[in-house]
């Protein structure tokens, strides 16, 4: 014969417990109340509500549910295997050569003079060019050359070199000489004396006294070299 279990007291405890209660031995009346007065409160203010207050309350509409259908892509027919391995093809395009402007070259006849035909040797046919019309060549500058002053012509005869008086000697002094722009001479130089006093005598008495008219290029004076013959002769 088994033996029964006693009692649990704990299970007691259990089962009369409830949410206005925390003790084992009974309800507690201050929630009970308060829950039950709030209820009453609330339900009795909803009765003397006025019915302006009341009209303000809104109608619920019952909600009412809209099939809206999916929207399916459409279906891609998949291309045969054939196009899908078809080989891309390509386009090569070679650039053209740039444009170049050949020489007018004009047709050359035979030189032959036994062919059979009454033309001469020589082009034939009219010259074409795209090329501007030449412009015309400037003028040449206006020269003068360099001359001597009248004025001062009288001044151009050189003394007798005393050497050359003494043993009775002739000769003549040939020289160039630079002519500056202001007539004066800038240089001179021997350019086939009989003797070398008078070319020497020549040259003292030129850079001293010597005035000539410069040369000009359309007016304008510069350095110019000049050529001149000095004669020496005895008098009887």
């Amino acid at each position: 014969m088994m033996n029964a279990r006693a009692p649990d007291p704990r299970s007691d405890l259990v089962m009369r417990r409830h949410g206005y209660s925390d003790r084992p031995d009974g309800v507690r009346p201050l929630p009970l109340g308060l829950s039950l007065g709030v209820t009453t409160a609330l339900f009795a203010a909803y009765l003397l509500a006025p019915q302006q207050l009341l009209d303000r309350i809104p109608d619920f509409k019952p909600i009412v549910a809209k099939h809206i259908p999916l929207i399916t892509p459409p279906e891609v027919e998949p291309k045969p295997e054939a196009e899908l391995q078809k080989p891309i093809e390509t386009t090569v395009v070679i650039p053209r050569p740039p444009l170049t402007k050949t020489p007018n070259n004009p047709i050359e006849t035979t030189g032959d003079r036994t062919a059979n035909n009454d033309f001469t040797p020589g082009p034939v046919g009219p010259e074409f060019t795209l090329d501007p019309p030449p412009k015309p060549a400037p003028l040449p500058p206006v020269l003068t050359k360099v001359a001597i002053d009248p004025r001062f012509a009288s001044r151009f005869q050189p003394d007798y070199p005393p050497q050359m008086l003494r043993l009775e000697r002739e000769g003549v002094a040939r020289v160039r000489v630079l002519v500056g722009a202001d007539g004066r001479v800038k240089d001179i130089a021997d350019a086939g004396s009989t003797q070398r006093a008078f070319f020497e005598a020549t040259r003292d008495h030129a850079r001293r006294n010597w005035i000539f008219k410069p040369a000009t290029r359309d007016g304008q004076p510069y350095d110019s070299w000049y050529t001149m013959t000095v004669t020496f002769q005895l008098k009887t």
